[in-house]
């Protein structure tokens, strides 16, 4: 979320790698999705799987050898995003005759994106930019609200809340209601909680103390929310 003062990010922490057969676990650990490069004054945080990861080290890597061209950001990251897939693709197609093998590799349909946010000195101004990721990528930039992943939560509905010139101070309980409300709706596939401000100040990820104070303030919102659906029927 884009603020008057800087910039919100949030993300769960749930990571789950599903089982290759139906007898066995899903594979549910807690990571960190909110990255960080402060020699290159970026964070980003991404949704899908291995190829959203190889994109991310290729934004990197780009980054490191000083060719990713600030005169034209959507340009630059259209680039990587499509030559990154087309290498994945190349490298599926090598590995397995059977279509069936390259579909287990590297599935089309599974929605994959990156949220960037550049605040260093090569942009004249802090800038967030979403980028679709798939072989024509879809890559915009963010001047007020953008969530992704949970194409199907029904917590995206508080987006619907975000209104543009809000300080960060707000749109941080904002963000992470948005967060801890879709973990109510999918608590498979969805846990924790991260968040990070963005502003003039640089990069800082909120302390356990913060995080603790947003999910009390969520659990007080949703009680509100409740107590106001579902009054209790006067005493007879």
């Amino acid at each position: 979320m884009v603020g008057s003062d800087g910039i919100v990010f949030a993300a769960d922490e749930l990571m789950v790698r599903q089982a290759p057969h139906a007898a066995e676990y899903d594979d549910r650990v807690l990571i960190q999705k909110i990255q960080h490069s402060a020699q290159h004054h970026v964070a980003f945080a991404g949704v899908g799987d291995h190829a959203t990861r190889q994109v991310e080290q290729e934004f990197l890597s780009a980054l490191d050898q000083s060719c990713f061209d600030f005169k034209n950001v959507k340009r630059s990251l259209e680039h990587i995003t499509r030559d990154t897939i087309r290498k994945i693709r190349t490298k599926a197609e090598q590995d397995y005759s059977a279509e069936e093998g390259r579909r287990i590799a590297f599935d089309q349909h599974l929605p994959r994106a990156l949220l960037i946010v550049f605040y260093g000195d090569q942009l004249p101004e802090r800038q967030l930019w979403s980028v679709c990721i798939q072989d024509a990528p879809a890559v915009v930039q963010i001047t007020g609200c953008r969530v992704n992943g949970g194409l199907g939560n029904l917590c995206r509905f508080f987006a619907d809340y975000y209104r543009p010139g809000t300080p960060v101070s707000s749109l941080k309980h904002l963000a992470a209601y948005t967060v801890l409300a879709a973990s109510r709706f999918d608590s498979l596939m969805i846990g924790g909680l991260e968040l990070a401000v963005i502003d003039g100040n640089g990069f800082r990820l909120i302390s356990e103390n913060e995080k603790a104070a947003l999910r009390q303030g969520y659990d007080d919102f949703d009680a509100m929310v409740r107590s106001q659906l579902l009054p209790r029927p006067d005493s007879q």
